[in-house]
């Protein structure tokens, strides 16, 4: 579902930093734009059948320096969706649950996030730095499971910890390109995840 909010989410996230940005050269407010592979932790296993656990995760965020090595960034992830096929009568478990398929289907889960961290940064060429992040996430989870015996919540939602580590470089004042590895920790094992990892690529825009 976050997918589709993506592109109007990235516009009231970029207004929010921007608006003051615009009036203010140089004022430390940044937002980009991330895709990359996703690996999802799940919760849903199979002896007839194989577990999808990747996808593709799109990310948008935006954050404002504070300090040279300092920021403070804010997001919202799609990290995608695991999945798994199966025909009548095929067996499964999530979280230990036992289920069973009443038709040719598949379950699938489905995972967003709210995120908020502080990202540190250390040059270590000219044009290249190195950062951390530390932060938390606020996570959503949905199962899809209408054609098997096993009951899955509506939806699920809570906090967990949010880390990421990765490169950038600053192509000009205002435009850097980055590369990170993020984890997601997510305690939605009834919905069939208990965490996802993403190796991100994106573009992001220096005010």
């Amino acid at each position: 579902m976050l997918r589709t909010l993506i592109a109007p989410g990235l516009l009231v996230l970029g207004s929010l930093f921007a608006a003051p940005a615009l009036a203010e050269e140089g004022s430390g407010f940044y937002f980009g734009v991330s895709v990359g592979p996703s690996f999802l932790s799940t919760t849903i296993e199979s002896s007839v059948g194989t577990v999808k656990d990747r996808d593709a995760a799109f990310r948008m965020y935006a954050g404002k320096r504070i300090l040279d090595w300092l920021s403070v960034e804010f997001g919202l992830t799609d990290i995608g969706r695991a999945s798994l096929a199966g025909t009548t009568l095929d067996s499964f478990t999530v979280d230990g649950s036992p289920g069973q398929f009443a038709r040719t289907a598949e379950v699938r889960t489905a995972f967003q996030s709210f995120t908020a961290s502080a990202v540190f940064d250390y040059p270590f060429l000219e044009d290249y730095y190195a950062f951390g992040r530390v932060g938390v996430n606020f996570w959503n989870a949905e199962m899809e499971s209408s054609q098997t015996t096993y009951v899955s919540p509506d939806n699920q939602s809570g906090g967990g910890f949010y880390l990421g580590a990765g490169a950038g470089y600053r192509f000009n004042d205002h435009l850097h390109f980055r590369a990170e590895l993020e984890y997601y920790a997510v305690g939605a094992e009834a919905s069939g995840l208990s965490g996802a990892t993403a190796l991100s690529i994106g573009v992001q825009v220096v005010y």
